[in-house]
């Protein structure tokens, strides 16, 4: 799905014709949870666990793989340090037509975050928004002022930025250019 999403997405670039909300939505998401284990690779759980976060927000797009990705959802946002979510999705985990599915490894914890809930959270890092000039959470992909769509960094998921911009030679893609430098020494 992500290869064939991506590949109508180039083909329509490439006739210059914009991308529908309709494709980019479900390429951004799929994009979002390719990345996760890139970004867990590199050292960057925070940033991991935000692009979980993502998915989990659309996660009724997924039905058959709810609880993976849940679980998936609180194990990143556990190491991260974004317990409040790690809470709220162990909660959702604990539904009764959820709970039996959870992997018999995780329950205990996701059992121990909803008893003894730790709700701090640190807040998003922010970068200017590329449109309104205004500072936004590195992954919100709306513009706070006017919510026009913000590009996507292909590399690292976050929104792109004004001065930090470059295009991927491969996909065809945008990317931020420290991202993308890092990203290249790191392969």
């Amino acid at each position: 799905a992500h290869a064939i999403l991506y590949e109508t997405i180039v083909k329509l670039r490439e006739q210059k014709v914009h991308v529908p909300q309709a494709l980019r939505h479900p390429f951004v998401l799929l994009h979002s949870y390719v990345l996760v284990k890139k970004l867990s690779k590199r050292g960057e759980q925070d940033l991991a666990a935000r692009m979980l976060l993502r998915v989990a927000q659309s996660i009724s797009k997924f039905p058959a793989h709810v609880v993976p990705i849940l679980t998936s959802v609180v194990v990143a946002c556990t190491k991260a340090g974004l317990r409040a979510s790690a809470h709220e999705y162990a909660t959702q985990l604990m539904q009764p037509e959820y709970r039996q599915q959870i992997d018999p490894k995780f329950k205990r914890k996701i059992e121990g975050l909803i008893r003894k809930p730790d709700l701090e959270e640190a807040a998003e890092a922010t970068s200017t928004c590329p449109v309104s000039g205004q500072a936004t959470p590195v992954t919100s992909l709306e513009c706070p002022t006017t919510k026009e769509e913000l590009p996507m960094c292909v590399v690292s998921g976050r929104h792109m930025e004004r001065d930090d911009w470059c295009i991927c030679p491969n996909s065809q893609m945008s990317a931020l250019y420290s991202q993308y430098m890092l990203y290249i020494k790191g392969e």
